[in-house]
């Protein structure tokens, strides 16, 4: 499967659009449209309206459905046109698919108003990902989305193309003998319309022939260059015997890159989500949810090299033990016990800043990591901790419990984490002995 890679960020529509764009006034007449669509070998043509400045799209299929209903002396601006939407030239191409999905026919590029450039969303989709050109999958396993309409070979034009208007985006296989003989397209119509020719004679007059095919083991890669460097809209399938045995289209071939390509983004991005879950699993105590010792060591590890790299030498942690909380599993039971530690990680997160971070340190003891905070200001938010744990009522077991105390700060660039801790530890066992429910810090060390 190929490999998903990031677009190139500064990549605009300008950069992969044709720049050389054929267009004719809307004034113009339909004959006129035929005329030098027919001489430029152009399935499409884009209308300008000089007077609004907006753009439209007239393709050899409305140019079918519009032979009954108009003359060719019609003018384009009675024409229904496939609006073009207009977007500047410096546009992104990251930015198209989230703007206006991939629904759309071509994308219109001006600059100061003028008409410099157009992008299909066959541009789009291979520059949006390059990668996701389906290297690796067949034609052979699409060709079912795509029947064949095999007519005889001498079959007036004039009903051929009525099997055309009624489904232009498909091509008539001419028999002779039950063998494939050559392919009229929407295209060829278009030929017979320039030059007036007679409907009346048989379609064999103005098929292409011999049929151009492709084995039916190429990928889908190699059909749209097969596509691309012979001009043609759809790809024509052979077995080795040379037996036709389907066809498909190069907007089928562009919805499979389409569809491939978020296939893969959305199992990238669900592979990416899960990473995520299992990290955050990882790294999270399963009773408490506060984090764990590993995510600690991970945090801290990150703010070094912060610190390293930016010259910003303060961080402080504070260590908690809930006081005698022994007696309360012994008392109360390990069921009691376990609600306690998850309801005092429920209210002691509920205080601290969105930086700040809460780490279950082993049984009743926890840590709190605060980021660019001195040790004074850590004093501060201890106390408030403490003072909001020793007033709260809790469910089960004693409604009232206390907690102690360290606290400690870096004092340096140089100054080991391991230091700050056991400082902090330090400070926590002069709380224990002082009658614990208090603060105790190092800051009065240095």
């Amino acid at each position: 499967m190929p490999e998903v890679q990031p677009l190139k960020e500064d990549l605009t529509l300008f950069d992969i659009g044709t720049k050389d764009v054929v267009s004719i006034d809307i004034d113009a007449s339909l004959k006129d449209a035929v005329s030098l669509m027919y001489e430029k070998g152009l399935r499409d043509v884009i209308i300008i309206d000089n007077e609004t400045g907006e753009f439209g799209i007239l393709t050899i299929s409305d140019i079918i459905r519009e032979q009954h209903s108009t003359t060719p002396e019609t003018s384009l601006r009675n024409i229904p046109l496939i609006p073009c939407i207009v977007e500047s030239k410096d546009f992104f191409v990251k930015d198209v698919v989230s703007k206006y999905g991939i629904d759309f026919y071509y994308i219109c590029l001006v600059e100061e108003g003028k008409l410099v450039g157009i992008v299909s969303k066959t541009d789009i989709i291979a520059n949006y990902d390059p990668k996701i050109l389906a290297e690796y999958e067949q034609v052979i396993n699409l060709i079912g989305r795509h029947k064949i309409n095999y007519i005889p070979h001498d079959m007036p034009a004039k009903e051929a193309i009525i099997l055309l208007e009624n489904d232009l985006d498909d091509a008539l296989i001419i028999l002779k003998n039950k063998k494939a003989v050559g392919i009229v397209t929407a295209r060829d119509v278009l030929k017979i319309f320039a030059n007036n020719t007679s409907l009346n004679v048989p379609i064999s007059h103005y098929m292409s022939s011999p049929l151009q095919t492709l084995r039916e083991n190429a990928t889908v890669k190699e059909a749209l260059d097969f596509i691309t460097k012979k001009h043609f809209k759809r790809v024509i399938i052979a077995d080795k015997n040379g037996d036709i045995v389907g066809i498909i289209s190069q907007s089928e071939l562009t919805r499979l890159l389409y569809n491939k390509w978020m296939d893969l983004t959305r199992k990238s991005l669900d592979i990416a989500k899960r990473a995520l879950e299992f990290e955050k699993i990882a790294m999270m105590d399963p009773l408490t949810q506060a984090y764990n010792r590993t995510k600690f060591e991970k945090v801290i590890e990150k703010e070094e090299e912060r610190i390293i790299r930016y010259k910003i030498s303060f961080y402080s942690i504070i260590i908690i033990d809930i006081d005698d909380f022994k007696s309360v599993n012994d008392t109360y039971g390990h069921n009691a016990g376990d609600s306690i530690l998850k309801e005092f990680v429920y209210y002691t997160q509920k205080f601290l800043r969105k930086n700040d971070m809460l780490f279950r340190w082993g049984g009743e003891e926890f840590i709190i990591f605060l980021p660019q905070t001195n040790c004074k200001n850590a004093v501060i938010v201890a106390e408030k901790i403490r003072n909001i744990i020793a007033n709260h009522i809790f469910k089960d077991g004693p409604e009232r419990i206390t907690c102690s105390f360290g606290v400690s700060a870096k004092r340096s660039i140089s100054d080991n984490v391991l230091d700050i801790i056991k400082r902090a530890d330090n400070a926590l066992y002069i709380a224990k002995r002082n009658g614990k429910n208090r603060v105790e810090s190092s800051c009065t060390n240095f």
